[in-house]
């Protein structure tokens, strides 16, 4: 007969949860969104609308105009295109106070919140702009349909996005460089100048080189006096 003692089993009955649950697994989250979760998303549509607007006024504004040499339209040209700086200022701040005194949100620096959308705004203004000065109004329905197609895919997980669509649409999308720098700003830390900050400055750049290229080849409509 075998020895009552090797059936006796060496773990006391205390730790037989110990035995059932080996690891246990805790959740700590290294930077909470806390009440600033729907910020990037509820800045978009205000941002990007107004991006929209900014372009189309700098637009019309020299559609035609009449030039009494071509000196007054570079002159001009010029005016229009530093606007877009001035515009992108004053835009980011009125929005980042408008979302702190309508919106309620409390953001740890006002001041980092509100250059880095006034940044993006400047740089959407500058692509908007570039484009429809060589294409002209009609495109303007393109960028409208980000609105309605970019954003809801925007907020997405990864692992819900189609590899064609994350690998060759997501990248470009404007959008998803003002989402995500929003989100380095108020969730990580990071100041206004941000990798995606150097995106949309890159951004602005080539929208701004874009539209002087096309001022360039413009000649001036001279005024013609009826005598």
């Amino acid at each position: 007969m075998r020895d009552l003692s090797s059936l006796i089993s060496p773990v006391q009955p205390d730790k037989v949860p110990l035995l059932a649950n080996p690891i246990e697994a805790s959740v700590k989250k290294l930077n909470p969104v806390g009440d600033l979760a729907t910020v990037p998303t509820a800045l978009f549509v205000p941002l990007w609308i107004a991006s929209l607007m900014g372009a189309v006024m700098f637009y019309l504004s020299g559609t035609k105009r009449p030039f009494s040499s071509r000196t007054a339209m570079t002159k001009f040209q010029l005016f229009q295109a530093l606007m877009p700086i001035v515009y992108g200022l004053f835009t980011g701040y009125l929005v980042a106070w408008y979302s702190t005194w309508v919106l309620g949100y409390v953001f740890e620096s006002f001041n980092t919140v509100a250059i880095f959308i006034s940044i993006a705004v400047t740089a959407f203004v500058y692509m908007i702009l570039s484009v429809v000065s060589w294409l002209r109004l009609p495109v303007l329905a393109f960028f409208a349909l980000f609105i309605f197609f970019g954003l809801p895919l925007i907020q997405l997980v990864p692992e819900m996005i189609s590899s064609f669509y994350g690998d060759y649409i997501l990248p470009w999308l404007p959008i998803r460089f003002l989402i995500d720098g929003i989100k380095e700003v108020l969730f990580f830390g990071e100041g206004a100048m941000n990798h995606y900050t150097n995106i949309l400055l890159g951004i602005a750049i080539g929208g701004f080189v874009l539209l002087w290229l096309k001022n360039l080849m413009m000649k001036p409509v001279v005024n013609e006096e009826v005598e």
